[in-house]
């Protein structure tokens, strides 16, 4: 559980790294994960939307790894991986907006934390 606790803050500081990395360029959004769509789509809005959402999941990884046997709170952030996850696969089989190559540390990251911390909640 020690080691789950260290990788969830890991994981959760990766994510405030990321958020703060869109806040000041945007434009690394582009280049890294969407190298199919037009420049154009992409606004300041898009990079403000995509900011809150990784600084609101890096807070919640960082306090489930704080507080590891708060069920709703480690509820919450298995939720973020799904949802994550599912968004990156939709976008990619359905839009066609990304590669595979762009979303290995999506894909790598959330599969293995998706399980354990699954498995975790059926123990409980």
């Amino acid at each position: 559980m020690q080691l789950l606790q260290y990788f969830l803050f890991f994981i959760g500081c990766f994510r405030l790294f990321c958020s703060f990395k869109f806040l000041i360029n945007p434009v690394s959004i582009f280049s890294y994960a969407y190298p199919n769509v037009k420049k154009e789509v992409f606004l300041g809005l898009f990079s403000r939307i995509a900011f809150l959402w990784f600084f609101t999941t890096g807070s919640m990884t960082i306090a489930c790894s704080q507080d590891i046997e708060n069920k709703t709170l480690f509820f919450l952030t298995w939720m973020t991986f799904v949802y994550g996850l599912g968004h990156h696969i939709v976008e990619y089989l359905y839009f066609r907006t990304t590669e595979i190559k762009n979303n290995l540390v999506q894909f790598s990251l959330a599969f293995p934390l998706i399980i354990i911390m699954g498995s975790i909640m059926i123990s409980w």
